[in-house]
């Protein structure tokens, strides 16, 4: 627990959950894991954007509006950036 290799298994955890039935609350509790105790790690970028999209598919938009505004800031190049920036222009 807390090694490099431990942080990066949560985040894996993450995806191998998304792509469960209804596994969806607990990607989101992965990524949440990894990124607390990983904020600049590996996977930091993937884990915030899938963050962002796992949270707006479970509670809507303006839950995941303050997380693509962070998404944003920290990774304006990133791999979610477009989507980031769709879902602040949503209405």
């Amino acid at each position: 627990p807390g090694s490099p290799r431990a942080l990066d298994a949560a985040f894996l955890l993450g995806r191998l959950e998304e792509e469960r039935e209804r596994g969806l609350p607990k990607a989101l509790a992965w990524y949440e894991e990894y990124l607390a105790n990983a904020p600049t790690g590996t996977f930091a970028a993937e884990a915030l954007g899938r963050r962002m999209i796992a949270t707006k598919t479970l509670t809507g938009e303006s839950a995941a509006r303050p997380m693509a505004e962070q998404y944003l800031r920290r990774f304006p190049g990133g791999t979610y950036a477009g989507a980031a920036q769709a879902l602040l222009r949503a209405p």
